[in-house]
């Protein structure tokens, strides 16, 4: 992935998160950054995560702790360029139930793996540029 089109997946990752519902937003950041204090501000807390990721010890945990299963799915993320979940469902029938998928797509999304992207009104899997 060249620079202009690696900034313009992180910008589209951290736009992701400033449109989380608050709720899942702040459970998220206090997984990986612990408490937040206030006053906070959103894009502030998104820098912190994203420095957080781009450390190299922590993509090593990450990496480390993908079961075969999550690198399957991720896989498959990538060569379908940002599928939506029923495209997913379709390519993994044989492997997983509808929920089993959906369970493990969310998981990837708590994990900070992947993120949801909407285009032409489509939710679609897009991988996080940052790991």
């Amino acid at each position: 992935m060249e620079q202009s089109e690696r900034a313009q997946a992180v910008l589209a990752w951290r736009e992701s998160l400033l449109t989380m519902n608050d709720t899942h937003f702040f459970e998220l950041l206090r997984m990986y950054l612990g408490e937040i204090k206030t006053p906070f501000n959103k894009q502030k807390l998104i820098e912190e995560l994203s420095a957080f990721l781009r450390k190299d010890e922590n993509v090593n945990v990450i990496v480390s702790l993908l079961s075969p299963n999550d690198i399957l799915i991720l896989s498959a993320i990538k060569i379908l360029a940002s599928p939506t979940q029923e495209k997913l469902s379709q390519f993994f029938s044989t492997d997983f139930s509808f929920a089993e998928l959906y369970e493990r797509l969310l998981n990837l999304e708590e994990r900070l793996l992947i993120y949801r992207k909407t285009e032409q009104k489509q939710i679609r899997f897009v991988l996080n540029p940052l790991l």
